[in-house]
């Protein structure tokens, strides 16, 4: 049996979030994970719970494949400024000019996002992005969910739900997933786009929050997730089904 190293943290469930669909792809494909490095592994996963972090040596110069060896940093500061790098244009807000901005922790998972007026004075610890108009309907919003393979999309998955639970993530609010293809959501330049982005930043498996502007056009990353939770599957039609397509996307990658 093969065997996956997680290493630093554990593959465990985190902070009550649901099981990674990481450790779930790998677990699929009969992978026996363990987080020893001294265990004799076949491939290994960079899986470290902060948001800022430190590659351990060790991985840094093992001559296996590991995978998101170089993700050292995902917090929204960070993503954004690797984004604009990608895309030649930022989702922060200018704060000096009168209008409305969304003020965010600049750390994971936070959903604590709000509307503010701006100008305003800018605090340690949060960013400023722009109002992306990302409705769907006058009353409901939707995001874009892009996993990744090794550069590669397979799908596209759509989360849509109220105004009002614009920046909660309980799947009371998020009832709404649906998948479609790449093609149907994204443009071949902003495919491009995207791989050069996940280059930059290190990210080889995981994926992407992003959103459209509807004013512009524009395609806005806003996220990254590299230890993306798996609820979702039991609330998409034919969930299990897309559960094997994306571990058989991973098994196509890395052999």
């Amino acid at each position: 049996m093969k065997k996956a190293l997680f290493y630093p943290d554990a593959p465990v469930q985190h902070r009550g979030h649901s099981l990674s669909k990481t450790i779930t792809y790998f677990t699929m494909l009969g992978y026996q994970l363990t987080n020893d490095i001294n265990d004799n592994w076949d491939i290994g996963v960079h899986w470290n719970y902060a948001d800022v972090n430190k590659t351990p040596e060790a991985l840094q110069e093992d001559p296996r494949v590991v995978l998101n060896r170089v993700l050292n940093n995902v917090t929204k500061s960070n993503v954004d400024k690797v984004f604009t790098e990608a895309f030649g244009y930022s989702s922060m807000a200018d704060t000096t000019a009168f209008g409305y901005c969304v003020k965010k922790s600049d750390r994971q998972s936070a959903h604590d996002g709000a509307f503010i007026k701006t100008p305003c004075r800018k605090e340690r610890g949060w960013i400023y992005q722009k109002l992306i108009d990302n409705r769907m309907a006058p009353s409901a919003i939707y995001d874009i969910r892009i996993p990744i393979f090794n550069g590669e999309i397979p799908i596209i998955v759509i989360k849509s739900r109220t105004v009002e639970g614009t920046f909660e993530n309980t799947l009371s609010r998020n009832k709404k997933y649906w998948t479609s293809s790449v093609g149907s959501y994204l443009s071949q330049t902003e495919v491009s786009q995207i791989r050069r982005f996940c280059k930059i930043i290190g990210l080889d498996i995981g994926e992407l929050d992003a959103l459209r502007d509807n004013s512009t056009g524009l395609l806005y990353i806003v996220d990254v997730n590299n230890i993306p939770g798996g609820a979702f599957f039991d609330h998409i039609n034919d969930g299990s089904n897309l559960r094997n397509q994306l571990a058989q996307c991973l098994k196509k990658q890395i052999g």
